[in-house]
Parts: C-alpha cells; sequence; structure tokens
C-alpha cells in the first residue's frame, strides 16, 4: 500500500518525505518485522528493533524522535481508529462476510461444524487485524463482540435463522440430551437441555450455508462442565458421586445456568463460587474467592452442585494442585 492512500484512509499524518513510498505489512511485533514491512507501536525501543529488521514505516499515536529520515514516519490520534478504518475498507473491497454468536453458541459450533470455513475473532483488535487480512474471502468471521462487529462491518449478520433441521427431544438427564435430527437419532449426547435452543440455532445456520456437521462431536463446553468430585474435591469419572463442580466461565450466563439446576434438581443444595470482582446477583449460596486456591473451603460444604465462575483449564490446575498438597501433607 502506499503511504498516500494509508494516510487518506486512516487519517494519519506523515511527519516526513520519505526515500520510499509504500509498504508491504502492518506488524505489531517488533522482533517479526521483515524488510518492508510498517511496524505499528508506540515503544521506543521496540521501534529501534523495527529499524533494524527493515522497516519502512512507523505508525504511532505518540510524539516519537524520527531516527531515519528515509522511511516514512506516520502519527495518528489513534492507533485502534486507524486499525478500524483500514479493516472497514479492507471488509468492503473484499465484500467480507462478518456473523454475531454469543460465546456458548460458539464453542458449540467448534465442536461440530469444520473450523477451518471459520475465522473466530477475540478480544484482542490488532490480533483481529491481522486474521481478517490474511483470511481468504470464502471464510466467515465470527464474533461475540457485537460491539467490535458495530465497529468494522455495520450491518453485520446474526447468526439465526427459523428455517432448518428440527430439534426434536426424546429424553434428558441434566448434563446429557437425547433427540431427533432429520430422523437421526442422537443419544445421550455431552450437552445439557439449556444449550438445545442454541443447537437448533447453529444446525439453521450450518443448512443455510450448506456447511456439514458432525453431532457425534457434541461436548462439555467450559460455559457449563461438569466436574465429579469427591468429598476431598478429587475429580471423578463421570456420574461417579454426588457432588458435582460445574464450571462456568461466563459470568452473563450464570443466571440461565442456575435456574436450568434450580428448576431440573429442585431438592440439590446449590451454590455459586465466585471471584470476589463478580457483580452478578443470584437466588442462591454464594461464596466469593480471591485465588482459586481457595477452592479448598468447598471441602466444608455440603454441596450437590457448586457452580464456579471460572476457566475450566485452572479450575481442574487447582483441583490438581490442592490433591498434590494433601499428599504431600501426609507425608
Amino acid at each position: 500500500m502506499t503511504f498516500e492512500n494509508f494516510t487518506r484512509l486512516t487519517q494519519a499524518t506523515l511527519l516526513n518525505e520519505p526515500f520510499l513510498s509504500s509498504f508491504y505489512e502492518i506488524v505489531f511485533d517488533p522482533h517479526k518485522v521483515k524488510r518492508g514491512d510498517l511496524f505499528v507501536g508506540n515503544d521506543k525501543e521496540a521501534v529501534k528493533i523495527a529499524l533494524s529488521r527493515g522497516a519502512y514505516a512507523i505508525l504511532s499515536d505518540r510524539k516519537l524522535p524520527v531516527l531515519d529520515e528515509e522511511i516514512a514516519w506516520l502519527r495518528t490520534d489513534s492507533i485502534d481508529q486507524s486499525l478500524i478504518s483500514l479493516l472497514r475498507y479492507h471488509i468492503m473491497e473484499h465484500e467480507l462476510r462478518f456473523c454475531y454468536l454469543d460465546k456458548i453458541s460458539i464453542a458449540l459450533l467448534q465442536k461440530i461444524a469444520p473450523r477451518e470455513r471459520f475465522v473466530f475473532l477475540g478480544n484482542d483488535l490488532q490480533s483481529d487485524f491481522q486474521q481478517i487480512m490474511q483470511a481468504s474471502a470464502e471464510k466467515i468471521f465470527i464474533s461475540s463482540d457485537d460491539r467490535l462487529l458495530a465497529r468494522i462491518r455495520p450491518g453485520y449478520q446474526e447468526c439465526c435463522s427459523t428455517e432448518g433441521p428440527e430439534i426434536m427431544p426424546v429424553k434428558s438427564t441434566l448434563f446429557l440430551s437425547s433427540f431427533y435430527v432429520d430422523n437421526a437419532y442422537y443419544e445421550n449426547l455431552k450437552i445439557p437441555a439449556l444449550f438445545l435452543p442454541r443447537l437448533q440455532n447453529l444446525l439453521a445456520f450450518l443448512q443455510q450455508e450448506q456447511i456439514t456437521y458432525d453431532l457425534h462431536k457434541c461436548e462439555f463446553t467450559p460455559y457449563f462442565y461438569p466436574l465429579f468430585v469427591n468429598k476431598a474435591l478429587q475429580v471423578k469419572p463421570f456420574g461417579a458421586t454426588p457432588a458435582v463442580l460445574i464450571a462456568a466461565r461466563s459470568q452473563s450466563a450464570l443466571p440461565e445456568i442456575l435456574d436450568y439446576i434450580t428448576t431440573h434438581a429442585p431438592w440439590a443444595k446449590t451454590c455459586c463460587f465466585l471471584p470476589v470482582s463478580s457483580t452478578i446477583r443470584v437466588q442462591t449460596e454464594v461464596y466469593h474467592y480471591k485465588t482459586l486456591t481457595e477452592l479448598n473451603r468447598l471441602k466444608e460444604i455440603e454441596f450437590n452442585f457448586a457452580i464456579i465462575n471460572d476457566d475450566l483449564q485452572q479450575i481442574v490446575q487447582s483441583l490438581k494442585n490442592l490433591e498434590t498438597d494433601e499428599q504431600r501433607s501426609l507425608f
């Protein structure tokens, strides 16, 4: 891209008259800069590294010293806004498609559909920028960040459809579901009935896009993952104990998860284990923690279901650490 087009699209200002007139790629890590790239950043030491690796241009939203007059030095009021402007131009030029899904639906989609058809965006603008700029035109971009989508692709699509294969429930337990879809029977899939409406919507979307799916690959997601434990909080095989820790990464989903459990298991003793920073209000016993090392407190609490608002892998690791610490104390 020429510096003339770049400044026109981003409203950035060219601070000097460089010997060069264009650049190749936009890079955020100075150690990944190749000769001819434009480096984006405000750190002086990072800029020096980018220059040593052959950067043709530097974009910053702070005042930096011009260390090399032969390359382009560009300044913008906001790096993020400049990136957004570039993305909007690139998206329109290539007619890229963007769809919104909530985080739980994205986790289900990643289980049942081929990932090569999608690009899943995160919450980091620079990482998302590179994924979008480098992806092929046939990809469908999926995000749970509606604010980001509104900024880069006004009029983005919501992944929902009223037409598609119907899920016909047959039976379910609190954690497993059995149902028919298009005359095919699926028994005891690892998806709670709570999420079947989301799955129904996904199947309609995938059929609309003519994308194949495999429901046998349904698995518990980090947004509702049951861990059966004994009194010592040691993880046991599925269904082996009366006590269950339910990892629930999404704080916003806690009310519906709790409502689902209390509706389908009104006899159960249920509690929530939430970070001290949590502002969510739920109608059950709540225990707050600063770190997951405090999971040890659950040994003193009588419960059938304990909903833990944290990352699944960190919960599992914390349980392993508790077990290791207990074994050491015995010796």
